[in-house]
């Protein structure tokens, strides 16, 4: 039976820019990258997961952030996280 690869990410939300990591099922950091605030930074972020998580689907990568609300999570959100 073929294991697949468990994916996760973490938003550092600040006022001028996120922090975004992706890390593998082991707590590897397989990619990090800072994203600008406003809307085209908003949207790059979801799909810059999206491309680092091995094909898996928006829905089955959890996203850790320290806020419940906001327009980071909204995009998130909007985009199937």
């Amino acid at each position: 039976m073929m294991r697949h690869e468990a994916w996760f990410a973490s938003v550092d939300w600040a006022s001028e820019a996120h922090h975004v990591c992706v890390v593998g099922s082991d707590g590897s950091k397989r990619a990090e990258r800072i994203f600008r605030h406003g809307g085209a930074g908003l949207a790059e972020i979801a799909d810059w997961i999206a491309a680092r998580c091995g094909g898996a689907a928006p829905e089955d990568i959890p996203v850790g952030i320290e806020i419940p609300h906001g327009p980071v999570v909204e995009s998130l959100m909007d985009h199937g996280f």
